[in-house]
């Protein structure tokens, strides 16, 4: 090998070497600057957490909120969501403290131990996070809240099983009712609680009867995979740093038409309750359809948290709390001929209650406002489950129906 040969083998190495250490260099400073800005903005977070808006939030003392909703909001809506061919998507399974995914992808319900006796009645509970559980640890779901006031009714022959995912719609839950059926379940009784998963879609810009992100979803079909671009970019966008730097645009978002898109939504609505309600009569279970309460609907007199929430609602939460009001007339006046049958509107379940009960505009509420949910499902469940088959509940409704 010639001296100019090892001279230039030399130099390129030495490139190389110092092409990889100013990467490096930039990496460190990239994730030093990072982790700087998180701690600066947890801090910033810690001071402001002395005003009133922190000290009121129904949760603001409580030890175990903190650390549940970090793994919440990153489990839920972070790595840890699936695709399923179906529904859309499935949240993993996963167990941390007071949130249990069972290996089904669905949350776990606390109840009695059901290893030894006969074979017990399934109960299956669908949903959205409202029912999933988005604000409550295990114990305090709506679904846990239904078993454990079953069982003080002594009704002990029933298994509650929750189906409900985060942000799922009613036409999501029907899919994950056909799939149980087709597997061979045959529940008792099949609850369904929506309402704000139908409406959302509609405030985040898209159409009735989309589900939640679908052009978003829309998108990412059309191109079959991420470009190392899109995939750097997606991974910036949970930067602390970059979000702090940019700058804060409003979200362009369409007018909302309500007359319109309440009409459609209560087409819809009407025509999914039908469907249900076939499928009971086909395959002898009863289902309960309830449309959940909601912050804009309540006529209680609002808690401290619940007035901050309502004075400075935000871009969304305006947006809902319009296409709520606008649309919740429409869906009592279709859905009278099966209310106390097979429809249970739960808009004024908080009426008279002292205190906070909503967290927010999209129907989330405190873990003891779920147990007040639950009675008012448990209440229409008792019947169902005491010695009153489902067929002699449809023949009592004298063949009302929706159309």
């Amino acid at each position: 090998m010639t001296v100019r040969t090892r001279a230039l083998i030399e130099a390129m190495f030495s490139g190389i070497r110092d092409g990889w250490l100013i990467i490096g260099a930039a990496v460190l400073l990239l994730v030093a600057l990072e982790i700087s800005t998180r701690i600066v903005l947890s801090l910033r977070t810690a001071d402001e957490g002395g005003d009133a808006t922190s000290i009121e939030h129904p949760y603001a003392a409580a030890e175990w909120f903190s650390d549940w909703e970090r793994n919440r909001r990153r489990h839920a809506f972070g790595w840890y969501i699936d695709y399923a061919p179906y529904q859309g998507w499935e949240v993993r399974p996963g167990e941390y403290e007071g949130l249990h995914i069972l290996p089904s992808g669905y949350r776990r319900t606390i109840q009695a131990d059901t290893s030894e006796g006969p074979a017990k009645r399934p109960v299956l509970l669908f949903g959205g996070s409202t029912m999933w559980g988005y604000t409550a640890r295990d114990h305090a779901t709506i679904p846990s809240w239904v078993a454990r006031q079953l069982a003080e009714a002594q009704i002990d022959d029933v298994r509650v099983y929750s189906r409900a995912q985060v942000a799922y719609n009613v036409t999501q839950g029907l899919a994950t009712l056909l799939l149980e059926l087709r597997s061979g379940s045959r529940p008792v009784a099949a609850v369904f609680l929506d309402g704000v998963n139908e409406i959302g879609p509609i405030v985040a810009g898209g159409r009735p009867g989309e589900i939640y992100l679908e052009a978003e979803a829309r998108r990412r079909f059309a191109s079959g995979k991420e470009s190392t671009l899109a995939l750097v970019l997606r991974l910036a966008g949970r930067s602390k740093l970059v979000a702090a730097v940019s700058p804060k645009r409003a979200p362009a978002l369409p007018e909302i038409d309500a007359e319109t898109d309440c009409d459609l939504l209560v087409d819809h609505y009407a025509n999914l309750v039908r469907a249900g309600v076939a499928l009971g009569s086909e395959f002898d279970f009863e289902i309960l359809f309830f449309w959940q309460p909601t912050l804009a609907m309540t006529g209680k007199d609002l808690g401290p948290w619940e007035k901050i929430v309502m004075t400075d609602p935000g871009v969304y939460g305006t947006r809902m709390l319009k296409m709520q009001r606008a649309c919740a007339a429409k869906i009592n006046e279709r859905m009278e001929p099966l209310r106390g049958s097979a429809f249970f509107s739960l808009e004024d379940v908080f009426d008279g209650v002292e205190g906070d009960q909503f967290l927010d505009h999209y129907g989330h509420v405190t873990e003891a406002a779920n147990s007040r949910i639950a009675e008012a499902i448990t209440e229409q469940l008792i019947p169902v489950l005491r010695d009153i088959p489902p067929s002699s509940r449809r023949e009592s409704r004298g063949g009302k129906g929706i159309h």
